[in-house]
C-alpha cells in the first residue's frame, strides 16, 4: 500500500480484543462502510486517507487495497 492508491475497509475482519475495540469497528464501518478511501500518507500502521470529503487516519490492517484500472 502507498500513498495513492484506492483502498475500502475488510470485509469480515476478526477484532480481537477488548469490547471497545470492537465497538470501534463497528462505528468505523457504519461511518465509512464501503466507501471507496484515497491513500494520503501512511505512518508505520496508520494509514491517513480521504473518504467523504474527510481525513481520517485508520489501521493498515483494517484495509484493503482495491484492483482499478483506468
Amino acid at each position: 500500500m502507498k500513498p495513492g492508491d484506492v483502498v475500502i475497509l475488510k470485509d469480515g475482519i476478526k477484532v480481537e480484543g477488548a469490547l471497545t475495540a470492537i465497538k470501534f469497528y463497528k462505528r468505523l464501518y457504519d461511518e465509512v462502510g464501503k466507501s471507496k478511501m484515497l491513500v494520503l500518507s501512511i505512518d508505520k500502521r496508520s494509514v491517513l486517507v480521504l473518504v467523504n470529503g474527510y481525513r481520517k487516519v485508520i489501521v493498515e490492517s483494517y484495509l484493503e487495497k482495491i484492483n482499478e484500472t483506468w
